[in-house]
């Protein structure tokens, strides 16, 4: 739908980019990211939140192939250490 080339693309002109082709072509059921810097940043983030429920589908539902298959809010539940497991961990 849009192309912008640079070196650089701050967070911000991804947004002035999505809010001009949200007023041509309406709101994007969904966006696929790759995780880069302009992606995670909190103007970004916060422009997402105010558009749709992507947000929340990518950090509670959608599974990532770097997870193990699972999305981010059950990722970080996994127990991380000994104390935590229920289960004998070999050593």
């Amino acid at each position: 739908m849009a192309i912008e080339v640079g070196t650089s693309i701050p967070a911000a002109r991804v947004v002035r980019v999505l809010d001009q082709l949200v007023a041509l072509y309406g709101r994007p059921q969904a966006l696929r990211l790759d995780k880069g810097p302009e992606l995670t940043a909190r103007v970004f983030v916060d422009w997402c939140d105010r558009h749709d429920a992507w947000l929340v589908t990518c950090n509670e539902h959608r599974p990532h192939d770097a997870l193990g298959r699972v999305p981010p809010l059950t990722y970080l539940a996994r127990v991380t250490t000994r104390s935590e497991s229920n289960y004998a961990w070999s050593t």
